[in-house]
Parts: C-alpha cells; structure tokens; sequence
C-alpha cells in the first residue's frame, strides 16, 4: 500500500459528515425533546432516574399506549423495542433454511475472522492453521469460535442470541468495562449507534473517543472516532469492508447531532438568573 492520502483531519471530509447529520437533525431534536423534556410521550423508556414512579409511568411504543407497573423491567424493554430492532437493520444474516420443520439461516465466515483465546492470540490447529470464527444469526459471533461451522441456527434462537449479545456483550460493557458515563441519559439515536458499535467493536477500541464522549465534547468525539485505519483504508479502495464507512459515519453523525443538541439543552435548562438592577 502506498502513503495514505485520506485523513479524517481533511476538513472537507468531515464537513461531508456533518452536512449529512445535519439533514438528520430536526427527527433527532424531536427525540432527544421527549426524552428529556417530556417522558411520558417517549418512544423508548425513559432513563431510571427520571421515572419517579414507575407504577404510574406511561410510554407510548409504535403509536400504541402502555402502561408498565413497578416490577417493569426498563432495560429488557429497551433491549426490545429499540436495541434488537435496530440491529436488525444494521445486520446481515446468513441464507435462509427450514430444517426439520423449522425456519433459520446458515451459520457463515467472513474472511479474515478467527477466534482469540482469552488473552487475544489467535487460537490454531495442532498444524498451526488459525481456527475460523463463524457466525450465526444477527452477528452473533464469538471470540471462542464455538459457533458451529457449516451448521445453522433457528430463528428463534437467533433471536435470543442477539438479546443475551446486546445486554451480556454490549450493554454490559458500555457501563462496566469502559464506562461511557452518562450512557442512559444520551439520547436514544446515540444509545443505539453506541450500542451497535460495541456489538462489532469498534467503540471499544477508541479511548479517545470515550474520553472525548465523556467530557461532552461531542464534535471532537465524532472526529476522533474516525480515526480508524480500516475505515481509512476503506475510504481510499484499499479496504476489504465495505460495511464499516456506513456503520461508522452513523454513529459520528449521532455524536454530531448529540453535541448540537446537548448546547440547546444546556440553554434552556442552565439559564443565567436575571440580576435585579440597583436602584439609583
């Protein structure tokens, strides 16, 4: 590969980027209203530290009012109605298959992925070949490379593997292992592109990014996250994953949105208090 030629540092890249979120905005104001100024009209629930009594709380999911009782489980209702849908989205599965009556995909490989041990090194045959890292479902795919090769996986329990993924490997680590803090206060357009991106990994691999998010400087953030040299290399036709540019520009675009907004929300709740003039 010769000299790199692209930088996220091009000015006019990134204003590419930020044109494009701009064009996105006024949904995404319209959500991050709800959520903050006005829970009880939220597509999603709202953070826990809002709801003041969860046996009264009303949330309204795809036009269709409900209401939750105390032993409501917020994040396993989140995790439904926002993170799987959404990911559905985002991934591919394998072919489609019905196998002894029951409808699913092939398990698939995708070139270049093979499974770590524990401490990272990549796991080999007794002739020191790489053992591949195979992938079932919605990108359930782990590092062990237990997923069967070859083999398939039902719909339903594709649809639980993607569940247990989203709260034991993604949500998980947003809160515990590299903590974004803040994270159920950001609005829901950012929650799901974080979460999307721990679910292949490419948050968790920028701690400046993190540092950035953490002390709200959102655009830096939203730069600094592209600052990748897969992606880089996918920008110049050096790559070979396509998916990565529109995965990644998604959620700099969530960071620029969420830094927009957050100036607006600033404003209207961090007012300066009209001092009273002296009397001459």
């Amino acid at each position: 590969m010769g000299p790199r030629i692209f930088s996220v540092d091009n000015d006019k890249y990134f204003s590419k980027i930020k044109r494009n979120a701009e064009t996105e905005r006024n949904k995404y104001v319209e959500a991050f209203k709800k959520r903050y100024l006005n829970p009880s009209s939220l597509g999603e629930p709202a953070p826990m530290s809002m709801i003041k009594n969860p046996d009264k709380f009303e949330a309204e999911y795809q036009g269709i009012g409900q209401t939750y009782s105390d032993d409501t489980d917020f994040e396993e209702l989140e995790i439904e109605k926002s993170y799987v849908p959404y990911l559905k989205k985002l991934e591919s599965t394998g072919d489609k298959v019905t196998m002894d009556g029951k409808k699913g995909f092939k398990n698939y490989w995708n070139e270049g992925e093979y499974a770590k041990d524990p401490h990272g090194d990549v796991i080999t045959d007794k002739h020191g070949n790489p053992k591949k890292r195979w992938t079932s479902g919605w990108g359930h795919s782990p590092a062990d490379g237990s997923v069967e090769p070859e083999g398939w996986v039902s719909v339903e329990q594709a649809n639980k593997d993607l569940r247990e993924d989203i709260k034991g490997k993604a949500l998980k680590r947003i809160r515990n292992n590299v903590k974004i803090n803040d994270f159920d206060k950001f609005s829901p357009s950012l929650k799901q592109d974080i979460v999307a991106s721990y679910f292949r990994g490419g948050l968790s691999g920028s701690p400046d990014t993190r540092e950035h998010i953490n002390a709200k400087k959102y655009d830096e953030a939203a730069r600094e996250f592209l600052r990748h040299n897969e992606y880089e290399d996918q920008v110049t036709g050096d790559g070979k994953k396509p998916g990565i540019v529109p995965r990644m520009n998604r959620l700099s675009r969530a960071l620029i949105n969420e830094g927009k907004v957050f100036k607006e929300y600033e404003k209207a709740f961090n007012k300066p208090k009209n001092k009273k003039k002296k009397k001459q």
